[in-house]
């Protein structure tokens, strides 16, 4: 078996009580049932903590108190871990943010990005991948087409050199990555899965379709205000799983949208904010590439290629547009000032851990914006239209986006 991680997964710690945030508030916490043994035990202990373990585990789960962990101390730690140490902590509690996709005889590893370490180690590190190798043990292959894995594997080997490119544009990678996600859709509904190589090879060698592209990229540009006020306008209807989310989210729609010359500075501001803050483009690049590496190979148990991809372009979209609501409200600069680079970051990286935990930490809203990209026919041979639904329109039908997901059972690297 085969197990391939960030390069930075290695470096992550919990930082316990000095995190910004916590993640023992607003989403659910299941007890897995040898975990659940063990509480049977505590609950008979006599202690103050035993004794709160006998009336708040439920059903398999922790029953918290309003949006909160009921084990929360005030200084922010467990105190489950306090009481009994860390092996008395239930798996999801125990390996968070750590997160493995089962693949058969490739397992990939990731750090959830709703961590707030998680988010700066993903900003501020490396953008390539490791392998480990474990040959004494074998995967669960029962349902996996090797040959389609192998195809979506080259296909995103390919995702990762276009958004590598800086030579261009990101905006310009990003729907290059539209389009091949479209052609490979395409292609392997056709039959076609074995031939990927080929096929990206000649398509890398066609240059009329970027020709085309370049050329409709202005307008592309003009509908993405519509576009994101309209989407915007939809997650503010998704429940809720940041206590940090909704004030964003409003300030966002608020400085970009709805104040009264927002449309005529929508993109000056934006090339403004990417000349004061170039860094922030690589910073966009790495979080594209993060959830093209978190969604794209889920394709193998549904089949939708295109649908990945457009998940992964709009989360990107998403921080870029918190990103750029944040350094307009920072008028005096206290923040976005080129001279404080470490305030930056501390808000760069608050903005990606609050945006991806409504999407990373809740079926329920990852389901509702699934539908709300709706994946568009691949029938047509119109690249506007094509290109257009995927970046200007984002209304494509997704298949589900389930497969062999699942939290993290130990140390996947030992």
């Amino acid at each position: 078996m085969k197990i391939r991680y960030p390069e930075y997964y290695k470096k992550f710690h919990c930082l316990a009580g000095e995190c910004p945030d916590t993640c023992c508030v607003a989403w659910e916490i299941a007890v897995d049932r040898e975990t659940a043994e063990k509480y049977k035990k505590f609950s008979r202990d006599g202690s103050r903590v035993g004794k709160k373990l006998g009336k708040r585990i439920r059903h398999g789960k922790i029953v918290p108190e309003g949006e909160y962990c009921p084990f929360l101390g005030v200084d922010h730690l467990c105190d489950i871990y306090r009481k009994y140490g860390e092996e008395s902590m239930c798996r999801i509690c125990r390996h968070y943010p750590r997160h493995m996709e089962d693949y058969g005889e490739l397992h990939e590893v990731l750090l959830l990005i709703s961590c707030p370490e998680a988010a700066r180690l993903m900003l501020t590190e490396g953008e390539g991948f490791l392998i480990r190798e474990k040959p004494e043990v074998s995967g669960n292959t029962e349902g996996i087409d090797r040959e389609l894995l192998e195809g979506l594997l080259t296909l995103r080997k390919r995702l990762f050199q276009v958004l590598s490119d800086r030579s261009r544009p990101l905006d310009m990678r990003m729907l290059t990555v539209l389009k091949l996600c479209h052609d490979g859709q395409k292609w392997i509904r056709d039959g076609k899965t074995a031939d990927m190589k080929r096929l990206l090879e000649e398509s890398a060698a066609d240059s009329s379709w970027e020709e085309r592209l370049e050329k409709e990229y202005d307008s592309l540009e003009e509908k993405r205000f519509t576009m994101m006020a309209d989407m915007m306008a939809e997650l503010a209807s998704f429940d809720r799983v940041s206590r940090k989310w909704p004030a964003m989210l409003e300030q966002c729609r608020t400085i970009l949208y709805h104040s009264p010359d927002s449309r005529s500075r929508y993109l000056k501001d934006r090339k403004e904010f990417l000349k004061e803050h170039p860094e922030t483009e690589l910073r966009w690049e790495r979080i594209c590439r993060y959830f093209l590496y978190s969604f794209f190979l889920t394709s193998l148990y549904d089949g939708e290629v295109y649908a990945k991809g457009k998940m992964a372009v709009f989360c990107t979209l998403l921080m870029e547009e918190l990103f750029l609501a944040s350094w307009r409200m920072d008028e005096g600069k206290e923040i976005w000032g080129t001279e404080h680079p470490e305030k930056t970051l501390a808000e760069q990286v608050k903005i990606c851990h609050v945006a991806a935990r409504q999407i990373e930490n809740s079926a329920e809203n990852r389901a509702r914006l699934e539908e709300l990209l709706n994946p568009s026919s691949v029938q047509s041979d119109n690249l506007s239209g094509k290109i257009g639904r995927g970046l200007g329109q984002l209304k494509d039908q997704l298949g589900s986006f389930l497969g062999r997901s699942h939290a993290a059972r130990g140390n996947f690297l030992q």
